[in-house]
């Protein structure tokens, strides 16, 4: 609905602002969000990362504001620490980046279907045109085909410049 999700002090909440208004027009309570948890809109959904000392995922119904599914890590994630770093959504899933793994979320079901193993760490991650970039803090960019949830390159951007974090 145009409307933006973005996360502010104090912890825990998320506004919505509608920029044509410039006004807050909605809260949310997601337990476990930082003031940096990562936001992502798609397929219907608010996808927020806030899993303070676990890796999860919080799907939010834009409509009514409310947490309507909890998604943890991965099992074999689980245990690291904050271990979700990014969360990115398009018209058919949601995905949590965490710091060694991507994630296929189903909304249907709001389970995990999918997951890829990374050869290192995850620092952002962007869809475009089917592939997933996750760039990395030594340099790398990994792309994985969303179609298949294989990591099909590893991308070597070359030494001089900053991490491909932030994408």
């Amino acid at each position: 609905d145009g409307r933006v999700p973005i996360g502010t002090e104090p912890t825990n909440v998320m506004r919505r602002v509608d920029p044509a208004t410039n006004t807050v027009v909605g809260f949310a309570t997601v337990q476990g969000a930082l003031l940096d948890s990562p936001v992502a809109v798609g397929d219907g959904a608010v996808w927020v990362e806030a899993g303070e000392s676990v890796g999860r995922v919080d799907r939010v119904n834009p409509s009514t504001n409310e947490v309507v599914a909890s998604v943890l890590s991965p099992e074999p994630f689980r245990e690291v620490v904050r271990s979700v770093i990014d969360v990115v959504a398009d018209g058919d899933h949601g995905w949590m980046i965490g710091t060694s793994y991507v994630a296929r979320i189903d909304p249907d079901t709001n389970q995990v279907v999918a997951t890829v193993t990374l050869p290192g760490a995850a620092s952002g991650a962007v869809l475009i045109d089917g592939f997933l970039l996750v760039g990395s803090a030594g340099n790398t960019l990994y792309r994985i085909d969303t179609s298949t949830m294989m990591l099909d390159a590893v991308i070597d951007l070359g030494p001089g410049g900053p991490p491909a974090r932030h994408l």
